[in-house]
């Protein structure tokens, strides 16, 4: 599975705000953190198994630091921001044309 297909799974775990938390990994049924939902969107109990430990340093790029203390101290619509930013970084990577707006440029479109 390619880094912006594991990031696409779990965005798609914790899109909607009520399967979104914080301070655990939560549930396999959710909601989860960010980590969690990588975790679980690869079907793995492992940060460290590649496609996961992928998908981390590809949000990493856009956190500063460490995905939990994101997700922790930041907003729902922050973390679903990292992750359409860190998506389109790889399908960019992997020379997939992208023109999805993030959540900011379509909150300032509407």
């Amino acid at each position: 599975m390619k880094t912006y297909e594991v990031l696409e799974k779990a965005l798609a775990r914790i899109e909607d705000e009520k399967n979104w938390c914080q301070g655990s990994y939560g549930p396999k049924k959710g909601p989860n953190c960010a980590v969690g939902a990588l975790v679980y969107a690869e079907a793995t109990r492992s940060i460290h198994d590649r496609p996961v430990a992928e998908a981390l340093v590809a949000l990493g790029a856009f956190t500063g630091g460490s995905l939990v203390d994101f997700n922790d101290s930041r907003t729902h619509p922050e973390v679903v921001e990292l992750f359409q930013k860190a998506i389109r970084a790889e399908k960019q990577k992997a020379g997939i044309v992208v023109d999805v707006p993030t959540t900011t440029e379509q909150e300032v479109a509407a």
